[in-house]
C-alpha cells in the first residue's frame, strides 16, 4: 500500500546579529500505511507497511555565517508511535548534526558535515549498530560561468569514515561503506 502523510510544523527563526541565527521548530506528522525499514533476527532488512503511525518532535539549530565560513549545529528529538500509541523503534529519537562550509575561496566551496544518532534502538533493550557513530560527509565544488550559464561541478564523499550506518531522508536505508559522487 502506498504511504500517505499529513504534517504540521511551527517554528521560529531569529537573527542574533553577530551571534548568527537560531531556529527552532515543533513538528507532527500523521501517517497512513507508513513504510518502515526494520531489521529481522537473521540480520536481514525488511520494508513493510506499519499502518497508522505518527512522528512528533522538535529541532533546534544554530548557524553562524561569516563572509567566507558557515558553522552549523542542530539537535533534534522526536518520537515515533504506531496507531495504538506504542513506541516504534529502528528510527533515531535523538540526533545531532554539525559542520562547517567554506564558501567562495577562489571559486571553490568546501563543506564537511557530521551526524550522530544519539538514541537509536531495535527495541527497548537493544541498541542499533548506528547508535553513537559519527558519520562524516564532505563536498568540494567549483563555480564558474560560461556564456551567462553558471556551472558548479562537484566531488562528494559520503561516509568518509567508511562505517555501516542508518541513513534518513525520503528513503531510509542501511548504508554500507563510503560513497563517492560527482556531478
Amino acid at each position: 500500500k502506498s504511504e500517505k502523510s499529513k504534517g504540521y510544523e511551527i517554528g521560529v527563526k531569529q537573527n542574533l546579529g553577530t551571534w548568527g541565527n537560531v531556529e527552532a521548530s515543533y513538528y507532527l506528522t500523521n501517517y497512513t500505511n507508513q513504510i518502515r525499514l526494520i531489521m529481522l533476527p537473521n540480520n536481514e532488512w525488511l520494508f513493510y507497511n506499519e499502518g497508522k503511525s505518527k512522528i512528533k518532535g522538535f529541532e533546534i539549530s544554530r548557524f553562524y555565517p561569516t563572509d567566507w565560513l558557515i558553522l552549523n549545529l542542530a539537535y533534534s528529538n522526536s518520537k515515533t508511535k504506531n496507531g495504538n500509541g506504542k513506541r516504534l523503534y529502528d528510527t533515531p529519537d535523538k540526533s545531532i548534526k554539525y559542520g562547517a562550509t567554506i564558501i567562495n575561496l577562489a571559486g571553490f566551496d568546501f563543506s564537511i558535515q557530521a551526524s550522530n544518532y544519539l538514541d537509536l534502538k531495535f527495541n527497548n533493550k537493544t541498541t542499533h549498530p548506528s547508535q553513537n557513530k559519527t558519520i562524516i560527509d564532505t563536498k568540494l565544488s567549483y563555480k564558474y560561468e560560461i556564456n551567462k550559464f553558471t556551472l558548479t561541478p562537484y566531488l562528494a564523499v559520503e561516509n568518509l569514515t567508511n562505517r555501516l550506518h542508518y541513513s534518513l531522508g525520503s528513503e531510509p536505508s542501511i548504508n554500507e561503506g563510503r560513497n563517492y559522487m560527482t556531478g
